[in-house]
């Protein structure tokens, strides 16, 4: 069985399934050097675990209800309306397992905005009908240090 939390070169020692005694000695041990394969999706610090979850620019600015892939299934988070690529947002106790303490970490969200490789001329329309009415001004204050 291997322990939850283990951590990438850990050693397992299990008695008596290694090599053959000698003389009629008892078996050796087995032991098991651990070997995480890294995840494409998950990152991890600590008990802590990051991902990074895409969003539509509608959903950052109106906000919304997604549905994030954890380590053991997925939950529903709520996307507070105006929320910027990188905000990070924390699911408790949705990370690993501490060995030692038993505690879970938790997981971290960090919120990548993304627009569409495409979209229809209905939406082309109603983006440049956004440009027309946005009074924002993002980049004003890019030189003024």
């Amino acid at each position: 069985k291997i322990p939850a939390g283990i951590k990438k070169g850990a050693k397992i020692r299990i008695a008596n399934e290694g090599n053959k005694g000698y003389n009629g000695g008892k078996d050796g041990g087995l032991y098991l050097f651990i070997d995480i394969e890294e995840s494409k999706f998950f990152k991890y610090e600590g008990t802590n675990v990051l991902c990074e979850i895409p969003i539509t620019p509608f959903e950052a600015v109106l906000g919304a209800n997604i549905e994030v892939p954890t380590l053991c299934g997925s939950v529903s988070m709520k996307i507070p309306p105006n929320t910027s690529t990188g905000q990070k947002f924390r699911l408790s106790e949705q990370g690993v397992e501490d060995s030692r303490t038993k505690k879970k970490g938790d997981q971290i969200v960090i919120i990548k905005i993304e627009v569409p490789k495409e979209t229809t001329p209905e939406e082309n329309r109603l983006y440049e009908q956004l440009k027309i009415i946005s009074n924002h001004k993002i980049r004003e204050n890019l030189l003024n240090d």
